[in-house]
């Protein structure tokens, strides 16, 4: 298989990715990805009647396969254009013409790229980038921009390129060393994985490796520095982890985040405590979750589950279009106005971002103190000091672990967007059902995960509490339980999980033996071991008194004295 555009931005987006669709490997498209291939069909004939409406019909050629010839004709616009050889098959949305030298003459081509996302990230610099070095290649000269056309609105972005090709060059390397030589990257799990299409396919992989790139807290970065030290499986960086005593000079309340003591409640399938959180307390209750796009920066759903006084209250804010988002804050504050004395309890920082956001919109600048100053991060209480056995601290994860389960056995938040899309191209009540029970689920889930918190880690915990318990079917310890990771704790004879190992020390502890005797026994070897001497130090001694500078001087040793023979006087000693 030739090096295609969906291989170079696969390999973009993930090695591994890049590596399968070399190999013509097929995976299962989840519904978000479908929506995405299906975005980009739409937006690509959009872009593409924008840049048409701006050139005459005889300025552009269609579907052609460009060559050095082809490109010395100047036409202004190639749509559909590819690049070939005997490794690329490269197609190109557009590439248009550019004022400046290069030996097609006064004049070169960038490449335009089409694309389906609202907001821009590094992905479409970096394809423009290796787009760039092929086009550059042919025609002689390395574009210094590229175009980008992107979202709903064909937005128009002009992007200037790296004038240091490395980068490109070296991506490009690397893809030919993959298809040339047949040699996988390593497998490492990113976050693109929840829409890819091979997600289910690298994470079996990687289960059966048990791999670091499973604990989704960690980075590349950070797996190749566990990497130099040996370190490559979680079982293997649960075995690093050493409990250590806080300093009471410490005045930070959070704590940070340790990859160890998480594979080790994952190896051990037990919850870890460290250092129990200081939780809020109050008479009221308050579980909210926001939906939105991120995409367009719109929530467009609000659910809330209120518990006080025994009870229980349900509450669902729902909008049609971005221009009511508002309303949907408007609803949310009617039922906060009757409230006292409460905690308002989300998971993560979305929904902080939203209402603060809201509150600047609106000019409502006293709701802070009232609303965002009672708000519960349980994320980041979780983040410090709880460390559940699981892969990651989102709460379809560490709901489901505590027994939670959702109606859609795929629901998440990237699924919701594609339930929204949907019902914005229908307008279905189905769907708007379906992103309805999912929200108040969601609401649910955090309330199950924040009960959990608050049972385990009590404001005053009895004194004859085990540090190790069981609560709800699930065991929980404290760190401080935790004890040496090693089989000796004291001198003695140690215990090997390996037959063999016990052998061979016992060899060893026999050649030890005999060598520390013969060092003690041979008279040449001790004198050996007290090193070469040195030489003597040489000792410059006085002719004369220092004194009085007269007579000639005897020394007589450590006891001796210093003789003058000059007469006593009133300025001198007589001995």
């Amino acid at each position: 298989m030739k090096i295609t555009r969906a291989v170079l931005e696969s390999y973009l987006q993930c090695k591994y990715k890049g590596h399968l669709k070399l190999a013509k490997k097929q995976g299962i498209r989840s519904d978000y990805e479908l929506l995405l291939v299906e975005s980009r069909n739409l937006i690509r004939l959009a872009a593409a009647d924008k840049l048409v409406a701006r050139h005459k019909e005889d300025d552009i050629l269609r579907g052609l396969a460009m060559t050095l010839a082809t490109l010395m004709d100047g036409v202004p616009l190639f749509l559909n254009a590819s690049v070939e050889d005997k490794e690329l098959s490269v197609r190109f949305d557009a590439l248009q013409k550019e004022a400046g030298p290069s030996p097609l003459g006064n004049f070169h081509y960038i490449p335009v790229l089409f694309h389906e996302t609202e907001r821009p990230s590094r992905l479409q610099k970096d394809l423009l980038e290796v787009c760039g070095l092929i086009i550059g290649d042919l025609q002689g000269r390395y574009p210094g921009s590229g175009v980008l056309i992107h979202g709903r609105g064909c937005n128009v972005r002009r992007i200037k390129l790296n004038a240091n090709v490395e980068n490109a060059q070296r991506t490009m390397q690397e893809i030919r060393e993959i298809h040339g030589q047949d040699m996988p990257p390593r497998l490492m799990l990113n976050s693109h994985c929840q829409i890819c299409e091979f997600r289910q396919h690298c994470h079996a992989e990687a289960t059966a490796k048990d791999d670091l790139s499973l604990l989704r807290r960690m980075s590349e970065k950070e797996i190749k520095k566990y990497n130099k030290r040996g370190i490559f499986t979680i079982t293997q960086l649960s075995c690093t982890f050493r409990p250590r005593k806080r300093s009471k000079q410490s005045k930070q309340k959070s704590q940070p985040h340790h990859p160890a003591l998480q594979a080790l409640a994952i190896r051990d399938k037990k919850i870890y405590v460290l250092s129990p959180p200081e939780l809020p307390s109050c008479s009221t209750r308050i579980y909210f979750d926001i939906e939105g796009d991120p995409e367009r920066r719109f929530a467009y759903l609000g659910g809330v589950i209120i518990e006080r006084n025994g009870t229980e209250e349900r509450h669902s804010f729902w909008v049609d279009t971005q221009a009511e988002e508002p309303q949907l804050f408007q609803q949310f504050l009617d039922v906060m106005d009757v409230l006292e004395d409460y905690c308002l309890y989300s998971y993560g920082s979305y929904e902080s971002a939203f209402l603060r956001r809201m509150i600047k919109e609106s000019g409502r600048h006293e709701l802070d103190e009232k609303i965002l100053t009672r708000s519960v991060n349980v994320l980041s209480i979780i983040y410090s000091h709880v460390y559940f056995p699981t892969y990651s601290n989102s709460l379809k994860d560490i709901g489901r672990y505590l027994g939670f389960r959702w109606t859609e056995a795929e629901a998440s938040g990237i699924q919701s967007i594609v339930w929204r899309r949907k019902w914005e191209a229908t307008i279905s009540a189905a769907f708007k059902e379906t992103l309805t029970t999912y929200n108040m689920e969601d609401c649910a889930a955090l309330r199950k995960v924040t009960e959990f918190l608050y049972t385990i880690c009590p404001k005053q915990p009895s004194l004859n509490q085990s540090q190790t318990w069981t609560h709800e079917g699930h065991q929980v310890s404290r760190v401080e339980e935790i004890g040496p990771q090693w089989s000796r704790r004291e001198w003695g004879r140690a215990k090997f999980a390996v037959s063999d190992f016990e052998f061979v020390n016992e060899r060893a502890y026999f050649d030890y033996q005999r060598d520390r005797v013969f060092i003690r026994t041979s008279k040449s070897l001790k004198r050996s071991m007290l090193g070469p001497r040195g030489p003597t130090p040489n000792t410059y001694l006085p002719v004369r008194c220092t004194q009085t500078g007269r007579g000639s001087l005897v020394i007589g040793g450590p006891e001796g004295r210093c003789y003058d023979d000059s007469q006593a006087s009133q300025s001198s000693l007589a001995t």
